[in-house]
């Protein structure tokens, strides 16, 4: 394939699937390999040989070889240029309650090129300290520094009632992409973008599979 730095659309199934391609593409089973073929990604991954050989080449500039595969680093480089994770963002975190200080902790968000500058809370006890690194500052400085350092991302990890009005202040701080940790079906202007997580919808899916699986062994 003919290499550009053009952003490409592809398929929303494909798009979801890149992280995971991604992942094992870094891990150790393939750290000694300078290549890897569509047919081991499919075996490791259970998905059709097809299927990847497609989804991989909607993103690689370089293509794959004839019996041997494709280039794996050339092809990581590909993937997280697709996705965005080689430019490091700045973030912040509003919401320093269990879940919100447990993210502060996570190191998964460097691989996808973020970094959380500052974390919000509207508790008085936690302004001015510290929690994994990262300083905690009161809600009512959220909009004044996401101006001055020009931040992006805000992820929303406060409790309901208060999900709206601090989405608002990062709106008009200037972030344009939530990441929403709330129940709360969160309004916003056009431009911004929502991604909403909610970790009841996702338990009761994997229970249901759980009973499906049950059912049909029993």
């Amino acid at each position: 394939m003919e290499g550009t730095n053009t952003i490409r659309s592809i398929p929303a199934q494909t798009l979801k699937r890149l992280p995971t391609y991604l992942s094992f593409l870094r891990s150790d089973v393939c750290a000694d390999s300078p290549f890897v073929s569509a047919g081991k990604l499919a075996a490791a991954l259970d998905r059709t040989e097809i299927q990847v050989r497609k989804d991989l080449a909607a993103v690689s500039t370089t293509g794959g070889r004839p019996k041997v595969g494709f280039a794996r680093e050339a092809l990581i480089r590909d993937i997280e240029d697709f996705l965005g994770l080689r430019n490091v963002d700045s973030a912040i975190l509003a919401g320093v309650g269990g879940f919100g200080g447990a993210l502060l902790g996570y190191n998964g968000f460097q691989n996808c090129g973020i970094t959380i500058v500052a974390a919000f809370d509207d508790d008085p006890a936690l302004a001015g300290s510290s929690l994994h690194g990262t300083h905690i500052l009161g809600m009512d400085k959220l909009t004044s520094l996401c101006k001055r350092l020009h931040i992006h991302i805000g992820v929303l990890c406060v409790e309901n009632a208060l999900a709206q009005q601090t989405a608002d202040k990062m709106i008009a701080g200037g972030v344009l992409a939530i990441w929403n940790f709330t129940d709360v079906t969160l309004q916003t202007p056009e431009g911004v973008a929502v991604r909403t997580e909610n970790l009841t919808d996702s338990l009761t899916l994997l229970l249901h599979e759980l009973l499906q699986r049950m059912r049909s062994e029993a």
